[in-house]
């Protein structure tokens, strides 16, 4: 009885021990590789409880969350020759595990590769752009070309990068010197272009203002030509049918406009005969004679 009671309860210690190793769990951050006798049997995606054959199956688990790689500082050289350090920084995720195992074995191992990736991509983006268009003016389109680049890459090991960030561009410490000179040379250059392009448009525009000044002045000229010219026309009706009214008054209005003009400044000194026709209004006192 004793002997049976050992022989069941080893039987229960293996039963335990065959189940528990035929039994394992996928989390919700994880995707579960099943390899059978080292080559791959399936993929379990699913969280949960999962079965396996012990002893003949492994489980190799892989993160489904997204990871992130924080690249070492690398040097490269932009399309205007200058040098630049690059502390880059992405964020990834496996996206076929069998790929992602089969090229390497470890999560560290990923990272390696994805790094090597990375950098790679990196240069030949930077090599593509100048200084000044990496440093500022293109930044975020630059970082978008890299991870478009390095996604290429990355897809043939299973990964598929999600974002990289240029986290710090900085100019060697030997080179800022000659680079500032350079920056300053060509931020100057600009200046000239522009303040000479300015200067272009101030006499464009000078040009075109005194023309059409000419132009609103010649067009007022004859315009107020033509008022004149209408209100003398108007005037000298007015006249005609005011005098062909009165000849009297005619008479004696022309010989007063004649006294004005003749007489009209200071200085004049007329010398005439008493009986003359000039002064026959006056002789006569006011009064035209027939």
């Amino acid at each position: 009885m004793k002997t049976k009671s050992i022989i069941s309860l080893i039987l229960l210690v293996v039963l335990l021990f065959v189940g528990s190793a035929s039994l394992f769990v996928v989390n919700e951050t994880q995707q579960a590789i099943v390899l059978r006798l080292g080559q791959m049997n399936r993929l379990e995606m699913n969280a949960g409880l999962h079965f396996k054959l012990p002893f003949v199956e492994e489980v190799v688990r892989l993160e489904r969350r997204m990871l992130n790689l924080d690249a070492a500082e690398t040097e490269v050289v932009a399309a205007d020759q200058n040098r630049l350090i690059v502390d880059s920084f992405a964020r990834f995720k496996i996206v076929d595990p069998l790929k992602a195992y089969q090229t390497a074995r470890s999560d560290q191992g990923r990272s390696a590769l994805l790094e090597r990736i990375l950098m790679s991509s990196l240069q030949k983006v930077i090599a593509e752009n100048t200084m000044p268009d990496i440093v500022t003016n293109k930044r975020a389109e630059i970082m978008d070309r890299i991870a478009v680049v390095t996604n290429e890459n990355a897809k043939e090991v299973g990964l598929e990068i999600i974002d990289v960030r240029l986290k710090q561009v900085e100019v060697p410490t030997n080179n800022r010197e000659k680079i500032f000179q350079q920056m300053k040379t060509e931020r100057e250059r600009i200046a000239r272009e522009q303040r000479a392009l300015g200067q272009s448009e101030a006499v464009t525009i000078r040009a075109n203002a005194d023309r059409e000044a000419a132009v609103i002045r010649a067009d007022a000229r004859r315009t107020a030509s033509i008022t004149r010219g209408e209100a003398d026309a108007y005037a000298v009706r007015v006249f005609a049918e005011a005098f062909g009214k009165d000849e009297d008054f005619f008479e004696f209005y022309r010989t007063m406009q004649t006294y004005k003009k003749a007489l009209g400044k200071s200085d004049t000194t007329l010398v005439l005969s008493p009986d003359s026709e000039f002064f026959k209004l006056l002789m006569s006192g006011g009064k035209v004679k027939k």
